[in-house]
């Protein structure tokens, strides 16, 4: 070979690892790039890649009936007229669930040929699990924490699929509004959000888990106002009277012991997360009690610890959140970008981090010491994690920055990180995919639960630093 056939084949040697290299970068850049910096297109393509892969689903892998029937059983009871809710039940056990799930499956009993058309109600949870997907990516749009290569997360659960499409629970619904209330949130709309946290309440109770860390919002966000907190309260509470109302004038006692019942024991051997505890200590008041309290004082501890110090501008620890949760253009104004400085809550950016935060540590602190986790809570926290994976992990950064706008010279280390959050969701995920439940996954779930929430008590609210990202050309 002549030496100018060898220099040429060097030169488009070189050309092509150039090319991959570019690539590379790129691609490194989409996966830690900030969400709110992250282009739109590529949020679509996570949509449409789920919609993509509902349709395979449920094509390839069979309808189990767990809940279905018992569902449609329940809600032909209202259907004929039946307004008692001790008078109300299906094969798995009596009503349980508040007037909103049975407004909503008494509309699929009547679309579904009576429940039978199983087809039918497949594609309908096809389409509410994209509008679930929607509203999470909503909520998280402005997020200048998560980074775009956890987000991707929010599509890749089987074990949700198999909630939403597989099984038809009705926990889709309830996070589906419960989601819509944070996206709410993060837009300044807090009557909607309380109207959408309050029709989640109205499908399944599970919701309440959120309500410390939306009392606090909405607390702030009132300027601390005693009157105008009750008044979005008053909305909540407006929008259960309205749709209660054909149960409460008739049998209103019967529907606040079913519907509310909030000292209901559930089944031992569904329970994912407690399998070894002896079932006597499972089933008892006392240990009900002592997870109570462990419960409200983990969200003791966030609220006066945490969520009432959330960084808002240079210097500004205490009190800071809720000029972020009134944010508005001469807040945006005053917002100056600064070598050390805090994440600037008042921007619009700001403001969806903390309530993200909020809410995110609020329901986690309830799912610790949740007295029982059956396969379908799974979907109640599984969005969370992402995003409070990003906080926890922010202060392992050598330059202290969110993980989404990482330094160049922390690049390598991010990766680890992004890695590390990898492997707690897809342990997580095992745990969940695991059947039946047994005491060793029950023991690596309650170690990673803890792990989370000690990482997230400990570690400080994230802070971004004035210099370049390798996710973005922007200064920060």
């Amino acid at each position: 070979m002549s030496p100018e056939k060898a220099k040429r084949g060097r030169g488009q040697g070189d050309q092509q690892k150039s090319v991959l290299m570019q690539l590379f970068e790129e691609v490194f850049r989409l996966l830690f790039r900030p969400c709110t910096e992250t282009p739109l297109l590529f949020f679509a393509l996570l949509v449409v890649l789920d919609l993509l892969l509902c349709q395979v689903i449920i094509r390839l892998i069979p309808y189990t009936e767990i809940d279905w029937k018992a569902y449609m059983q329940e809600v032909e009871f209202f259907l004929n007229g039946e307004r008692n809710y001790y008078n109300m039940y299906g094969d798995t056990g009596p009503l349980v669930y508040p007037a909103g799930f049975v407004y909503i499956y008494s509309a699929l009993y009547r679309w579904c040929d009576s429940g039978s058309d199983i087809g039918f109600a497949q594609q309908l949870f096809v389409w509410l699990n994209v509008v679930h997907l929607l509203l999470v990516i909503l909520a998280h749009r402005k997020s200048k924490i998560l980074p775009f290569g956890l987000s991707v997360f929010f599509v890749l659960s089987r074990r949700v699929h198999s909630i939403f499409l597989l099984r038809l629970f009705n926990d889709a619904f309830a996070m589906t509004f419960l989601w819509g209330a944070v996206a709410s949130s993060c837009a300044d709309w807090y009557a909607m959000a309380c109207v959408l946290f309050s029709l989640g309440v109205s499908v399944k109770m599970n919701v309440l888990l959120f309500a410390p860390g939306f009392l606090f919002l909405l607390w702030r966000a009132s300027g601390k106002s005693f009157v105008k907190t009750c008044l979005y309260l008053g909305i909540c509470a407006v929008v259960q009277l309205v749709l209660g109302l054909p149960f409460l004038v008739s049998f209103p006692v019967a529907y606040l012991h079913r519907a509310f019942e909030l000292g209901r024991v559930f089944t031992f051997k569904w329970s994912v997360n407690w399998q070894f505890v002896p079932e006597h200590i499972f089933v008892s008041k006392q240990w009900g009690l002592c997870l109570l309290v462990l419960h409200l004082s983990a969200v003791v501890l966030f609220w006066l610890c945490k969520w009432e110090r959330v960084p808002c501008g240079p210097g500004k620890q205490q009190g800071g959140t809720g000029k972020a949760l009134r944010g508005g253009g001469k807040a945006k104004k005053e917002t100056q970008s600064g070598e050390g400085k805090d994440v600037s809550c008042r921007t619009e950016e700001g403001k969806t981090d903390v309530v993200l935060y909020v809410m995110a540590t609020s329901q986690i602190a309830g799912i610790v010491f949740a007295r029982s986790l059956h396969y379908q809570f799974y979907s109640w926290y599984f969005h969370t994690l992402p995003f409070l994976l990003a906080v926890g992990l922010c202060p392992a950064l050598p330059t202290g920055v969110p993980f989404g706008g990482h330094s160049v010279g922390a690049s390598g280390f991010s990766v680890l990180l992004l890695g590390a959050a990898t492997l707690f969701l897809g342990a997580v995920e095992v745990v969940f995919n695991l059947f039946p439940p047994s005491s060793v996954a029950s023991l690596v779930l309650l170690c990673l639960h803890l792990l989370l929430l000690f990482t997230l008590l400990i570690a400080p609210f994230p802070r971004r630093r004035q210099q370049s990202s390798l996710g973005s050309k922007k200064t920060t």
